[in-house]
């Protein structure tokens, strides 16, 4: 039993999991209130792809909100909730199942592997 309790205590709780669609990338389990993802090596979740930027975007959980769940967008690139773009700045409620994208497929780069899109569970 004192085993089983270090480990609760050791490992952080999991409030929210950002479920990758794309198998090439992990899920992202959301144990802090804030949640920064992006290329820079000081990001909570750190990316390679160029397409990302260095601090994309923020996860927050607002314990003074009812503890809502809310996506804000650092980045040039964009990120997307649901298909519809957030600006730069701006912070956007997220629930679960929806979906959120650092980066969409484009004309381009219609190969899904190239993107990078997670559903919500909160």
């Amino acid at each position: 039993p004192v085993a089983s309790v270090a480990n609760r205590m050791a490992s952080p709780r999991v409030w929210g999991r950002l479920t990758s669609l794309n198998p090439r990338h992990l899920h992202v389990d959301l144990t802090k209130d804030t949640t920064l993802l992006g290329r820079h090596h000081n990001c909570d979740v750190a990316y390679t792809d160029s397409r990302i930027s260095s601090r994309h975007c923020r996860v927050v959980r607002d314990r003074d909100d009812g503890g809502r769940s809310f996506v804000e967008d650092l980045s040039t690139n964009g990120t997307f909730v649901n298909g519809d773009r957030i600006n730069k700045g701006c912070r956007r409620e997220i629930v679960s199942g929806d979906e959120l994208s650092l980066v969409i497929a484009s004309a381009a780069h219609a190969d899904p592997s190239f993107q990078q899109t997670f559903v919500a569970y909160l």
